[in-house]
C-alpha cells in the first residue's frame, strides 16, 4: 500500500485539489475556465505532496535508435545540450549513453564514431513511477547512474530526471 494513505497532509492536499477542481468544473458551466487555472491547482498539490511538479520535468524524452551511429548520437546530445540519452530499439528503451562514457569510447577508439550506438551503450536508466518522492529520486542518481526515467502511466509519457532537475526542485 502507498505511504500516501497514511500521510494526513497529503490526503488533505489531494482532497483540497478535488474540491478546487469541482469548483472550477462547476464554474466552467457558466464561463470559460482556462486550463492554466486547473494546472496551477494541480501543481500546487504535487509540490506539497511530492516536492516537485510535472513542470519541473523536461517535456519529452529524447531517445536515439540503437542502430544509429555513435556520431549521430553525439550530435543529437550536443544539439540539445544533453549529458545523457536513452537508447531504443523497436520503440523500447534498451540502454543509455552518457557523455562521460561517450568521451572515453571516442578517445580510446576513434573509429567507434561510425559504429551503431548499441555497441557502446550502457544499461538503461532505472524506471520509477511519477509519484516517487524527490528525496528517493535523489538517492537513485549516482555517478554510475546519472539519470532516472519517470513514467506517468496516466498520460503514457516518460520523463528523464537528472542531477540538475533534482537540484532545481530542492532549491
Amino acid at each position: 500500500m502507498s505511504t500516501i494513505a497514511f500521510d494526513q497532509f497529503a490526503l488533505t492536499r489531494i482532497t483540497d485539489f478535488a474540491r478546487s477542481l469541482s469548483r472550477l468544473h462547476q464554474a466552467s458551466r457558466r464561463q470559460l475556465i482556462e486550463d492554466d487555472a486547473i494546472d496551477r491547482e494541480f501543481n500546487a498539490v504535487c509540490m506539497s505532496v511530492w516536492g516537485y511538479t510535472t513542470d519541473d520535468i523536461s517535456d519529452e524524452l529524447f531517445t536515439v535508435e540503437a542502430a544509429r551511429s555513435v556520431e549521430e548520437a553525439a550530435q543529437l546530445m550536443s544539439v540539445h545540450d544533453f549529458s545523457q540519452i536513452s537508447v531504443t530499439k523497436d520503440g523500447r528503451i534498451i540502454g543509455s549513453l552518457n557523455e562521460s562514457h561517450l568521451y572515453e569510447e571516442i578517445v580510446r577508439h576513434p573509429g567507434v564514431k561510425k559504429e551503431p550506438v548499441e555497441v557502446i551503450m550502457q544499461p538503461a536508466f532505472p524506471f520509477v513511477d511519477i509519484s516517487t518522492p524527490v528525496e528517493l529520486l535523489a538517492t537513485m542518481i549516482t555517478p554510475g547512474n546519472p539519470a532516472v526515467l519517470i513514467r506517468d502511466f496516466k498520460t503514457d509519457k516518460t520523463f528523464i530526471i537528472t542531477r540538475s532537475d533534482v537540484i532545481r526542485v530542492l532549491m
